[in-house]
């Protein structure tokens, strides 16, 4: 279970792997890759997402700090907005937004990702950029661009690797096994956007060397025409350069002290403040991208930026000096097509990212949706039989596979939906199997504590439910009573109409008895014409009431068999329980008190004193 902020103290070995991410995910923000010109995928998130999964809310504390490091690091504050609001939109999804419950592993974590970004985060980085920063709607496009797809990849591969943490090191993340949903989109999402991003990074990396290359000719051609002129035919070269944005300034000094410069200005400010960019800028000796030292976004730091060629020559002549030229010109126009190119680059990318994670979703849900196919019925039928009384009918069918528009797959659900017609034909006998067995069971049990001619229940039964009153009278306390009753000359009945008449009369006493019971009552046939009544919670007068209830009716009704007609008299007995009776002595105490009853006179109740 993830800790919840606020619900219980953060135990001290969850507090070590949040501390053990947040440094993982700050080094990982200073491991920068820059596939194309001017963007850097920083791979912290990686980190905080896997805290995130793991974690909760917890883990959300790992991207917000790793955030606040990355943008005081690099100045760019607005980079931490967005990435904490990222890392909540995903908290929120993963909590509330998804069912009230927390589902990390199915693989729709990357679709609620691509879905910020979409509606959310290229929104509010260009707001934020073009407030925080002055830069053009290229520069624009292309941080918030990058900022998304940087994103959405460590996404990917931090829920891939949660995945597989979830497989090898169930300890670690607190539950072993991953969704088919889950492992198909993250793996197939990767399988997709990495070789995308090493195809779009190298065709990005030749378009720049083209173009650094050329940058590098034209300097070059530049400085040979430098070091072929003397000083004094210097001047009349830099007014042949270009002027203006794209102008081309020269510093030629040797080591005597002999210096000629197009811009003072210029040149003293680069040796003073500006610096060789980080990332790769050419791959010739000599060609290097000065960068301002002002803290800015990368690509408003690259508009203003120089191109700077320098050449050293050495002279074989003791008494000639060596020569350094430098050439400057401003690389705004280089830097605008490159990130053009970038910009170009990254939306490719995302849009195959968009793409390839809708197919991963399409591909997953069409596996994911089989197996449910199948297996769903089977998780309902456990489910009922196990909130049900197991003799109650929970009856299924396990549906059929669809067809696959691919062939082997096609062969492959034909093979399975006709094991699947096998194991329902199997299954529907054994639930008609099933079925008549529990009808013959309780046929059974019907027939061991009934009596076949009465309904009644027969000895056993009585003997088992007086038993248990007497236990919970014991236990509880109240009354229990037990009467007894038998069929006044019923052995004349027999003689003078017959066994069927005399079977009537059974039949119709019970009936009559019947309509005067109560539910907690047990009515039972204990021998010949001998009857008994367990009454739960009747003390010895209701009981007394009960039986002179009971002998009226029955002396008022009259049975009728093969158009002859009898009329029958009862004679009772009743015995309450007392605290030292068992049930044979509580059955004892009746059978007195009806033998008292057919020596006095029958047709009476008598109650055991």
């Amino acid at each position: 279970m993830s800790p919840q902020v606020g619900s219980q103290r953060l135990p001290s070995r969850t507090a070590l792997a949040l501390l053990g991410l947040t440094l993982l995910a700050i080094g990982g923000n200073q491991l920068e890759l820059s596939p194309f010109f001017g963007l850097r995928l920083q791979l912290g998130s990686i980190a905080a997402v896997f805290a995130l999964l793991r974690y909760g809310w917890w883990g959300l504390t790992v991207g917000v700090a790793t955030a606040l490091v990355s943008a005081q690091l690099r100045g760019v504050p607005a980079a931490a907005i967005i990435y904490s609001l990222e890392l909540l939109w995903l908290q929120l999804y993963l909590v509330h937004l998804n069912g009230g419950k927390r589902n990390a592993d199915n693989g729709r974590l990357l679709l609620a990702d691509i879905g910020y970004w979409l509606v959310v985060g290229l929104p509010l980085a260009t707001f934020l950029f073009g407030r925080l920063a002055t830069l053009e709607q290229t520069n624009l496009l292309t941080i918030a661009l990058g900022q998304a797809v940087n994103s959405v990849i460590n996404t990917t591969i931090g829920f891939t690797l949660f995945l597989a943490a979830k497989h090898w090191f169930p300890r670690l993340t607190g539950v072993k096994g991953v969704s088919i949903r889950g492992i198909t989109m993250g793996a197939m999402l990767l399988a997709i956007t990495i070789p995308a991003l090493l195809i779009t990074s190298l065709h990005s990396r030749n378009l720049q060397g083209s173009v650094e290359q050329g940058q590098f000719a034209k300097l070059g051609l530049i400085s040979s025409t430098v070091a072929s002129l003397r000083i004094s035919e210097l001047a009349e070269l830099s007014a042949s350069l270009p002027k203006g944005e794209q102008r081309i300034d020269i510093q030629r000094l040797d080591l005597q002290g002999n210096v000629f410069e197009t811009a003072p200005e210029l040149f003293r400010q680069l040796e003073r403040n500006d610096q060789p960019a980080e990332e790769r800028a050419t791959q010739r000796p000599g060609l290097t991208l000065l960068l301002p030292p002002k803290k800015a976004p990368l690509t408003a730091r690259l508009m203003e930026a120089y191109w700077l060629r320098e050449t050293r020559i050495h002279h074989r002549h003791p008494l000639t000096p060596d020569v350094i030229i430098r050439v400057v010109e401003p690389a705004r126009s280089t830097v605008l097509q490159l990130q053009r190119q970038s910009l170009e680059s990254a939306a490719l990318l995302a849009w195959v990212i968009l793409i390839g994670s809708l197919l991963s979703e399409w591909l997953s849900r069409s596996l994911d949706g089989q197996f449910s196919k199948v297996m769903a019925p089977i998780f309902r039928h456990q489910a009922r039989a196990g909130a049900h009384d197991p003799r109650v009918e929970t009856s299924y069918t396990m549906p059929t596979l669809a067809t696959s528009f691919i062939r082997e797959l096609n062969g492959m659900v034909k093979l399975i939906n006709n094991r699947i017609g096998r194991v329902n034909r199997l299954t529907a006998y054994l639930e008609d199997s099933n079925r008549a067995l529990d009808a013959s069971k309780q046929e059974l049990e019907l027939l061991s504590t009934t009596d076949p001619l009465t309904g009644c229940f027969n000895r056993r039964e009585l003997m088992r439910r007086l038993n248990e009153e007497i236990l919970r009278v014991s236990r509880q306390g109240g009354d229990l009573s037990f009467l007894c009753f038998d069929i006044d000359h019923f052995k004349a009945v027999n003689d003078t109409y017959g066994h069927p008449m005399g079977d009537a009369v059974l039949r119709s006493l019970a009936d009559v008895v019947r309509s005067r019971l109560r539910a907690s009552d047990c009515f039972c046939r204990s021998g010949g014409e001998e009857f008994a009544l367990v009454l739960p919670v009747c003390d010895p007068e209701a009981a007394r009431g009960y039986g002179e209830l009971l002998r009226l009716s029955v002396a008022s009704h009259t049975t009728h068999h093969n158009g002859q007609a009898v009329k029958v008299t009862l004679s009772i007995g009743i015995a309450s329980f007392r605290p030292d009776d068992d049930a044979d002595q509580l059955m004892a105490r009746c059978d007195q008190a009806l033998y008292r009853a057919k020596e006095t006179g029958r047709d009476q109740v008598v109650v055991a004193p």
